[in-house]
Formats: structure tokens, sequence, C-alpha cells
């Protein structure tokens, strides 16, 4: 490696301790914003990984055994699926209505 390379690569370290350092208060603050999208967004996403596995507790993520689509045909071919599917359209639109209507009438009572 010529010397050049080293001096430059050298002075890359410098300059980031050096802003590191001048700015570690924007890095703190940026620090809370990235460990809670890791914590709450990313991290349990793993656990979409059940979905495709004959899970068990016991045996966890990674010893339970891997079924792919087989729960998800299972779901869908259910006799029950159509009731299921009302079901969660009707509970998700009272859901949205009600707390709609509720927020905008405790709103009002606030004001």
């Amino acid at each position: 490696m010529n010397t050049f390379a080293r001096s430059h690569k050298a002075s890359y370290a410098t300059r980031w301790k050096k802003n590191f350092k001048n700015h570690w208060l924007l890095y703190l603050l940026f620090s809370f914003p990235l460990v809670y999208i890791i914590i709450f967004k990313y991290l349990p996403m793993y656990g979409i990984v059940m979905a495709f596995q004959d899970f068990s507790i016991k045996k966890g993520y990674f010893g339970s055994p891997w079924v792919g689509f087989d729960n998800f045909t299972r779901f869908f071919n259910s006799s029950m699926f159509n009731q299921l599917m009302v079901n969660t359209i009707f509970l998700s639109l009272y859901s949205f209505v009600a707390g709609y209507f509720s927020t905008i009438i405790f709103a009002l009572i606030i004001n």
C-alpha cells in the first residue's frame, strides 16, 4: 500500500472521529428511533416464520419442522373460511367506525 492510501485512510478515520466527537448529541438523538425501529418493527418480522412451520413452543423457531404453505392451504380449504372472512371484515369495519366517531365525539366533549 502506498503512502497516499495510508494517509488518506488515516485522515478519513480521523475526520470521522472528529465529526463524531463534535456531533455526538445528534448521533445519540438518532440512536433512539433506530433502536425503536429495530426492536418494534424489524425483530417481530422474525415471527412470520411460524406461519410456515408446524410450530412447537418446546422446539422453538429452529427446532420446529418446516411445512411450507400447508397451513395456508388448510386454512383456505377450511369449511369455515367464508365465515371467518366475513367476521374479520365485519370486526375491522366496526372497529374503524367506532374508533373514528368515538375520537371525534371525545374531542368535541373536551373542547
